[in-house]
């Protein structure tokens, strides 16, 4: 099992808090693997955006490798189709891909702040859980 994180729509992904400084976001998980100026990368464990003015924007990682999201209550791990079904289950409603990306493996639940992905829209493995700040992806 592995470490849990919790999303609170709009606000944060476990340690990490939209709007938090480069600074305050290597406070909270370390020093990165690999950065530059748009992107904190922590291995398995997650990804950072940041926005021009250096603040978190988004939260990215790969479910149960080693954290294990969750929004509302909902875990948000195991076969992609479970996880949308949950979601809706509890009232929230997805919407595949922007405009551009219909076809993709990303799906947004604008309520909630949340992008799923799955690298393959014809495979069940759900690769990435994000989280993001109102503006991000929402629009």
């Amino acid at each position: 099992m592995g470490t849990r994180w919790e999303i609170i729509p709009y606000e944060r992904f476990g340690p990490v808090a939209f709007d938090m400084s480069r600074e305050e976001v290597t406070k909270a998980l370390g020093q990165p693997e690999h950065a530059d100026n748009g992107f904190f990368r922590y291995g398995a464990l997650a990804t950072v955006g940041f926005d021009p003015e250096g603040k978190c924007n988004w939260i990215a990682t790969s479910p149960g490798r080693p954290v294990v999201a969750s929004v509302a209550g909902i875990e948000l791990a195991g076969e992609y189709d479970g996880v949308v079904a949950r979601l809706a289950g509890h009232g929230h409603q997805a919407r595949q891909g922007l405009d551009e990306e219909a076809d993709s493996g990303a799906t947004y639940v604008e309520d909630l702040g949340v992008y799923l992905w799955r690298e393959d829209s014809d495979e069940q493995s759900l690769d990435t859980v994000a989280a993001y700040r109102r503006g991000v992806w929402d629009e």
